[in-house]
């Protein structure tokens, strides 16, 4: 599968359906930040997707980074929460298969 620009507008749409305006964005790195209103300023997140195109027949992979200012006093916060959520967006996208390595 030739995954190429289609990869890189799927990755942009996930992301900003899922709540984040886009900051940043090459075609091997998307990055986005949480729209502001539904939770306290500090608690707001990033998220970084790297997206390691393969040559050939190897599988694609996304490396999915989200972090906040939040101090990670709980093990379950906003940060954690918003990454589980990313992570399932992506791994439930039909638009490819995705093989996620996740780094929080």
């Amino acid at each position: 599968m030739n995954y190429g620009d289609h990869t890189h507008k799927t990755v942009c749409d996930l992301l900003e359906n899922s709540g984040f305006r886009l900051l940043h964005e090459s075609r091997d790195y998307v990055m986005g930040s949480e729209k502001p209103g539904s939770v306290k300023f500090y608690l707001l997140t990033t998220a970084e997707i790297l997206i390691d195109i393969p040559l050939g027949h190897s599988a694609l992979t996304l490396n999915l980074l989200v972090k906040n200012e939040e101090l990670p006093l709980k093990r379950v916060n906003h940060c954690k929460k918003t990454f589980d959520r990313l992570q399932k967006v992506f791994l439930e996208c039909d638009e490819w298969h995705a093989s996620l390595k996740a780094s929080q």
